[in-house]
Parts: C-alpha cells; sequence; structure tokens
C-alpha cells in the first residue's frame, strides 16, 4: 500500500494476539486517517492472525518486530526504532474517527515546535467528537501531588497519562528506562519520565478516539482481573505505599458511595495484586 500524503512521523502500535473481530477496522482506520511514515508493529508472537492482519492492510510501510516483551519494553523498543523526531503511540483497541487528522497533525506540530511540551495525549470518548482542541489535565510529577488530591481523585488523575493515542518526543522515549517486567503502569512510569525530565504532558478533552476493549472484555471478571493486573504492577514503579493505600481506599469507598460496582471490583482485584505481586503482573495488553 503506498503512504501517499503522510502525517510526517512514525507510529508504534504494541500487539499480543490483538486480532479481535475489530481489529482489522483499527488498522485499516489508523492508515487512512494518519497516513504514518511508518507503522512499527511490536508483536509478542501471537498466534492468532494478528500478523497477517497487519500484513494485509498495512503493506510497505510497516515494520514488524517479534519481541517477547511486556508492554513497557514493548513501546520502548517500538519508539526506539522510528525515524522520526516525534512518535505517535496507538493501542491496538484504538479506533480513529474519520476527519481527525487535522488535529492529529496541530498535536505533531505542538510536539515538535514547542520545546517544553513533551507529549500530548487523546482522550477516548463515545460518538460526539467536538472540532476543537481543549485541555483537559496536565500531568503533574508525583511529589507534587496532595494526599488530597489522592484521596479525592485518585492517584491517576493528577499523575497518570492516558497512552490509548498519543504523541511524544523521541528524545523522551530514548532517556526513558521502564522496570523490564512493567506491563501496566507503563504509562505512569512514562508520564512521570516526562514531567521529571523537565516536560510537559498533556491531555486533550478533544478530539476524541473510540476505546473498543469493552466490546472484547467484559463481565465483572474482566475488572477483577484489570484490577489484579494494575495492583500487581503498581509496586514496580517506586510509588510510595502510603499513595497507593490512599488511593485504593479513596477508590473503594467512592465506588459504594456512587454505587459503580465494576470500580469496586476492580480495586478489590487490585488488592488482592499488590498482595499477589507477579503472578498477575502478566496480562492480554
Amino acid at each position: 500500500m503506498a503512504s501517499g500524503t503522510q502525517v510526517g512521523c512514525d507510529v508504534v502500535m504494541p500487539t499480543w494476539n490483538s486480532n479481535a473481530f475489530y481489529f482489522p477496522a483499527v488498522v485499516v482506520h489508523l492508515v487512512k486517517e494518519l497516513m504514518p511514515h511508518h507503522l512499527i508493529v511490536v508483536d509478542r508472537h501471537s498466534n492468532d492472525g494478528t500478523q497477517d492482519t497487519v500484513k494485509k492492510y498495512v503493506g510497505d510501510i510497516c515494520k514488524l518486530v517479534e519481541l517477547d516483551s511486556d508492554l513497557a519494553w514493548a513501546r520502548k523498543i517500538g519508539g526506539m526504532l522510528a525515524d522520526t523526531d516525534a512518535v505517535c503511540f496507538i493501542d491496538d483497541d484504538v479506533l480513529i474517527p474519520d476527519g481527525l487528522r487535522p488535529y492529529v497533525y496541530a498535536v505533531l506540530n505542538i510536539v515538535k515546535k514547542i520545546p517544553k511540551i513533551g507529549a500530548v495525549a487523546f482522550s477516548t470518548c463515545t460518538s460526539d467528537t467536538k472540532k476543537k482542541i481543549t485541555v483537559s489535565r496536565v500531568i503533574k510529577p508525583l511529589h507534587a501531588v496532595s494526599m488530597a488530591e489522592v484521596l479525592a481523585e485518585g492517584l491517576h488523575v493528577p499523575s497518570r497519562a492516558l497512552t490509548f493515542f498519543f504523541c511524544i518526543k523521541r528524545e523522551l522515549v530514548a532517556t526513558w528506562t521502564p522496570p523490564v517486567y512493567l506491563s501496566a503502569y507503563e504509562d505512569f512510569h512514562l508520564s512521570q519520565h516526562v514531567a521529571r525530565s523537565g516536560y510537559v504532558w498533556i491531555e486533550l478533552a478533544t478530539p476524541c478516539i473510540i476505546h473498543l476493549k469493552d466490546l472484547r472484555f467484559k463481565g465483572i471478571t474482566r475488572y477483577i482481573k484489570q484490577g489484579l493486573w494494575e495492583g500487581a504492577n503498581a509496586k514496580l514503579v517506586g510509588i510510595p505505599l502510603r499513595y497507593i493505600l490512599v488511593h485504593l481506599i479513596g477508590r473503594l469507598v467512592g465506588a459504594i458511595a456512587r454505587k459503580k460496582p465494576h470500580q469496586f471490583f476492580t480495586y478489590i482485584g487490585y488488592a488482592f495484586g499488590l498482595i499477589a505481586g507477579e503472578k498477575y503482573r502478566k496480562w492480554k495488553r
């Protein structure tokens, strides 16, 4: 497939048995809307046809790498294989709506041309995409986050970026050294690296992308597994235990008060993951 007029950056996608029924649409929309310089797919030896789907729909702009690596190092290696100064990362279950390309261009220019902007992330949505770029939040380094904020908002809101789809300076990926076995909280570790390095990580409220994960993983078991996975990885990223405990207590109490059973079961799983540790670190990414 010819790349045509390109967005001007490489795009990295980690995969691992990603060939769900929606995956071809994810890949087709990615190539059509972003027109990347290269799509770098870092695949963990998938056996479900993931690589065949990528080869079919991406063509000669694809760099396909097989690597038995957890998610953090899959992102790291993919970023290091990029040729461009700014790199986009996208998950294997993110659908890019039609018409998003001009906003990706704008974000890339922000990351490339404004020295202190290290990364910009897109938020998820349902269906209403506003044609305007607005800032949702700026990620803080953990030392600047108060315990009161953690209790009220959770640890994630002030200090952990969403990494479903984001653009970042390649130099910041090059200087990032995540724990080898990190499979969740790699987004926290990377966004904290950006903040500690003196750069700003911005999350946009709009325009939006569509996260399709819930089409594949359903039911209470999905939330418990998510919690186990995150809790088991949380200890690897250097978060002080007091922050984790306040975050956990606040989220459990909030889930009960707001009658959100999915959040309650997620953080029950999170608590067991903290205790169980290594057993639950590796999960479908």
